[in-house]
């Protein structure tokens, strides 16, 4: 017993036909909007419109980024430092020490609360009478220094030559004249003509009985 033979509907036949298309070719759809347009989800294709995917050669064009390369320059970098002192018999730049202190016949309470801010690094020092006492001072300047600052490098560019297919849609172009309210009708389809009108004989047309009709033997023929 032969195994039953599968019907396909246009639109399954449609499917089938962009399918086989996909490496290259052309096949023109045969249903009536229910095909997703391949160039376009939203749309959907037309009857009679041409579905083509063809080669298209480009030349495409990369960079390449280089590594940066680096150059020895030198730069003034600032820095600080604290200098020890103190403002007996004028100020000088000196650290403080008990000899010291005693040389200069001070406290030593004083003597010591001055080394203790110097320790610190702390200019000045609260003395006798809550006042401000000197201690130090802070020597801000500049030194030299190497460091290595990247150049930038310029980029590589290589072109090559690729090929890739390219789909394209060609809607259906109407010939015809426009109908009832300046409407086009749809265009001409080609292969609709080859098709055989198998309709059953009728007095009453869907055309209200106005169109002729000639019998030919299982074909009718409308003219």
């Amino acid at each position: 017993m032969k195994p039953p033979k599968i019907i396909l509907s246009r639109k399954s036949k449609d499917e089938k036909g962009l399918e086989s298309i996909k490496g290259g070719g052309e096949y023109t759809i045969r249903s009536r909007g229910k095909i997703t347009s391949p160039t376009n989800p939203s749309k959907t294709l037309s009857r009679g419109s041409v579905v083509s995917v063809k080669p298209k050669t480009e030349t495409v064009t990369t960079a390449t980024s280089n590594p940066p390369t680096y150059k020895s320059t030198t730069i003034d970098v600032p820095t600080s430092k604290f200098v020890s002192g103190d403002s007996q018999k004028g100020v000088k730049d000196r650290p403080t020490t008990m000899a010291l202190g005693k040389q200069l016949k001070e406290d030593p309470k004083k003597t010591a609360t001055r080394m203790d801010a110097q320790s610190k690094g702390e200019t000045s020092y609260t003395g006798r009478k809550g006042q401000a006492e000197y201690s130090g001072r802070i020597d801000k300047s500049f030194e030299k220094k190497k460091i290595n600052m990247p150049v930038p490098s310029k980029p590589t560019y290589k072109s090559e030559t690729i090929t890739k297919n390219v789909t394209s849609v060609k809607s259906p172009v109407s010939n015809a004249p426009a109908g009832r309210g300046g409407v086009t009708k749809r265009g001409h389809v080609e292969w609709l003509d080859r098709k055989s009108e198998n309709k059953a004989f009728t007095s009453k047309p869907n055309t209200g009985g106005r169109t002729k009709i000639k019998w030919t033997g299982s074909k009718v023929k409308r003219y």
